[in-house]
């Protein structure tokens, strides 16, 4: 056999033996790769467009209610014992707005007996263009009834930033517990509208029936409180730019009856720190029709700030917003 037959030979023979051996088996003790499955979800989500479905339902959190985002305080946590208020305001904001100036009588929290018959009385401002009139209604729209008639109408017109007092009469529940009914204005057409901004917030009433309670206080509304129908303040330059300087005021406050009236300047400033001397509330005894008067604000100093007329008594009265801007140069 010569040289060249023996390599040939040789070749043959290691490609015999190659072609005899198998491949390993995996071990089956070899630990799996703990990211093949995740791989394996994200290329199936990539073929399906990127949508994976989940196995449980995605849980909602009712509105206004804080989401935690740590999974042990979600698992421990009770849920939070809350009155939902029901959706408030079928119209647009702009014509009839309403803003919520306090509680006359029954604050939230109010303690009262079982089965105790009690009138609500809110105190809310006019801030939309409309007058409200006798054809607008206090309704009830959700929560605890507490035996309220569905709609109660206003007893007199409201005239844009005017306040008026609206009450409902109700009865306290047989249970102990917290109750809270839920009411918005209606105008004329039959259109709710609420408070805050949009005017889309319901107002409400809270109570606590308790067995140990004592019946609540009544509330008498002054009957001449319905003679104040406008409340005017105007200046005669809202800026100047010399110091000192004087600002003269005149207020106007329309009624329909005569009456004693105690009224007030308010004032304030963006100013830090900065003080505006004002001068003492007045009561008057003052005839039907319009009532006029004059102030005199001087400041030695900068100031950017407001002022309004306060009729404090009888009722509760804001007149429209005076700004005023003072540079001393």
């Amino acid at each position: 056999m010569n040289r060249n037959h023996f390599y040939v030979v040789l070749l043959i023979i290691i490609a015999l033996l190659l072609a005899s051996c198998k491949a390993p088996a995996p071990d089956s003790t070899t630990e799996a790769d703990p990211y093949a499955v995740f791989t394996a979800a994200a290329l199936t989500a990539e073929a399906k467009g990127g949508q994976i479905n989940a196995t449980s339902p995605a849980t909602v959190a009712p509105s206004g209610t804080p989401v935690s985002t740590t999974p042990d305080d979600r698992a421990t946590s009770p849920p939070r014992a809350t009155h939902e208020a029901p959706s408030s305001g079928t119209q647009a904001a702009g014509e009839d707005q309403a803003e919520f100036v306090r509680d006359i009588s029954i604050p939230d929290g109010t303690e009262l007996p079982p089965n105790e018959p009690f009138v609500k009385t809110w105190l809310l401002k006019n801030t939309g263009s409309n007058t409200w009139t006798t054809d607008y209604n206090l309704v009830f729209i959700g929560g605890d009834q507490m035996q309220a008639t569905e709609s109660t109408p206003l007893l007199k017109a409201v005239p844009p930033n005017e306040t008026v007092e609206v009450s409902v009469e109700l009865i306290a529940p047989n249970s102990p517990a917290t109750y809270t009914g839920y009411f918005n204005l209606q105008n004329a057409n039959g259109d709710n509208f609420g408070v805050g901004v949009g005017s889309i917030e319901a107002f409400w009433v809270e109570i606590v029936v308790s067995k140990d309670a004592p019946p609540p206080a009544t509330h008498t509304p002054d009957p001449s409180a319905e003679y104040v129908t406008q409340v005017f303040l105007y200046v005669d330059s809202t800026s100047a730019n010399e110091c000192p300087h004087t600002f003269n005021l005149t207020g106007n406050i329309i009624l329909s009856n005569p009456a004693t009236i105690t009224y007030q300047l308010e004032a304030g400033a963006s100013n830090p720190g900065f003080q505006i001397d004002l001068p003492d509330p007045v009561t008057a005894k003052m005839a039907a029709g319009t009532n006029t008067f004059e102030y005199k604000l001087t400041f030695t100093s900068a100031v950017n700030g407001w002022i309004i007329l306060h009729i404090t008594s009888p009722g509760d009265h804001y007149s429209n917003t005076v700004n005023i801007t003072l540079n001393c140069q």
